[in-house]
């Protein structure tokens, strides 16, 4: 059994591990961010997701968030903050949120489960099993699908649509923009 310390080694990443994680530019003497202008760009895309989710939530008592430790990344933490009983950060167990998801739709809540596109193929024997073959209701929202630039490719999402696509029970969109996402998760959440 190992202990590591995150960041070890770097004195401002073992500080502050959530935020080092995927830090952005950064001057490595300081340790300074390197913060860019933002103000002027459309809203990100994981924004999006985390307010139209709360906003969701606050209409519905059934909605409920799921996320395997990626709350800040998907902007899951925005629900959280907002209703910390009706989200749920299962730590780094992608299968688990997916599991979970499932008994919580089963139980008739309608649960939101946001995993990164790449780390959805950990959960691929729990999408199929405990969540497609009994046809439960569970809103997956796969999050950096496609390439995603500064994340990597550790973190593109290439093979979701051709490992999803045979699954039964599934239905699978892919938003083309902000409008469209908000669109399609106001649809998904309703009956039938």
């Amino acid at each position: 059994h190992l202990h590591t310390t995150k960041g070890k080694g770097y004195e401002p990443a073992e500080k502050s591990a959530t935020i080092w994680h995927a830090p952005g530019k950064f001057d490595p003497e300081t340790g300074e961010r390197i913060i860019a202008d933002t103000s002027n760009q459309p809203p990100k895309y994981q924004d999006v997701f985390g307010e139209t989710l709360l906003e969701l939530a606050q209409k519905n008592p059934k909605i409920v968030g799921v996320t395997p430790a990626m709350p800040t990344g998907c902007s899951m933490n925005i629900m959280m903050k907002a209703m910390p009983n009706r989200t749920f950060d299962v730590g780094i167990a992608e299968g688990h949120a997916v599991t979970f998801s499932g008994g919580m739709a089963k139980d008739g809540l309608i649960p939101f489960c946001n995993i990164y596109s790449s780390f959805a193929q950990r959960a691929y024997d729990n999408i199929i099993h405990d969540m497609a073959l009994l046809n439960l209701p569970v809103i997956m929202c796969l999050d950096r699908a496609g390439l995603v630039g500064e994340d990597g490719p550790t973190h593109h999402g290439a093979f979701d649509m051709a490992a999803l696509r045979p699954i039964p029970h599934l239905t699978i969109a892919s938003p083309m923009n902000e409008h469209e996402l908000r669109n399609l998760m106001y649809s998904a959440q309703l009956p039938g």
